[in-house]
């Protein structure tokens, strides 16, 4: 297994593909593993945000990581919203 080189001197928020092709940030002095981010179509406007704040004008399905919290979040619209409505929900699965 081959090691991981994480950049030296990161910044918090800071994100790093790694070559086992998984997605880290850089929060509080530790790299956290946000998962694979795999895109087969650039220009598909799939987009994930790393930050301490949400982004604006989301478009469903985009993901946001929120680095205060450590969690990731993805842009829903029930049924009954449309246009700008909608909600980010934590991806994690209930405990």
């Amino acid at each position: 297994m081959a090691a991981l080189n994480f950049p030296p001197d990161p910044n918090d928020g800071q994100s790093f593909t790694a070559s086992n092709n998984i997605t880290y940030v850089y929060t509080t002095n530790k790299w956290t593993s946000i998962g694979a981010i795999v895109d087969s179509d650039p220009d598909d406007g799939f987009k994930v945000d790393v930050g301490d704040t949400a982004p604006l004008n989301p478009a469903i399905g985009n993901l946001w990581y929120n680095t205060n919290r450590g969690v990731m979040y993805v842009w829903y619209q029930d049924q009954d919203q449309s246009g700008t409505e909608g909600q980010w929900t934590d991806v994690r699965p209930p405990s």
